[in-house]
């Protein structure tokens, strides 16, 4: 997790964990974003480059 991320979330006056669940639905429904979350993450044909950073003839090189 980005380390900006993290130190706002540890500043937060409510529980961040929480507002997830209700922006998931539920508790279940969030355990179960996570973990596909977690199987794309760790699914090696989802390792690339991110090529959202390059200018045009890097990220044309990168996708061909």
């Amino acid at each position: 997790m980005n380390p900006d991320l993290r130190k706002e979330r540890a500043a937060a006056t409510f529980n961040p964990e929480l507002i997830t669940h209700i922006l998931d639905g539920s508790p279940e429904n969030t355990r179960r974003r996570r973990e596909i979350e977690n199987l794309i993450l760790n699914d090696p044909d989802f390792q690339h480059e991110d090529y959202n950073f390059l200018t045009p003839k890097p990220a044309l090189r990168g996708g061909c």
